[in-house]
């Protein structure tokens, strides 16, 4: 009688449960950790574009006359530059 209890204690012990509770609970450790990396990745790369947006949006310094000169598309002694061709014709 005692062997048959001890047997049906063992039948009872199940490992394999508590296993797959640890590898839930790690695979919802690591999930956690991630989230929390890629969070704090996004939020540092929103801060720098919003830096550059910023830089870039400021207002720049008055531009002397010889530049707005050139701006409108022709040099100081009144040519147009010749364009850069990359590729040779021919």
């Amino acid at each position: 009688m005692m062997m048959k209890l001890y047997s049906r204690l063992q039948a009872l012990k199940n490992d394999a449960g508590q296993d797959l509770l640890e590898y839930a609970l790690l695979v919802a450790l690591i999930a956690l950790v991630a989230v929390g990396a890629v969070t704090l990745a996004g939020k540092n790369v929103k801060h720098d574009l919003r830096q550059r947006r910023d830089r870039s949006s400021a207002p720049r310094p008055a531009r002397n006359a010889d530049a707005q000169a050139d701006s409108a598309g022709s040099t100081i002694e009144g040519r147009r530059p010749t364009p850069l061709l990359l590729f040779q014709e021919g």
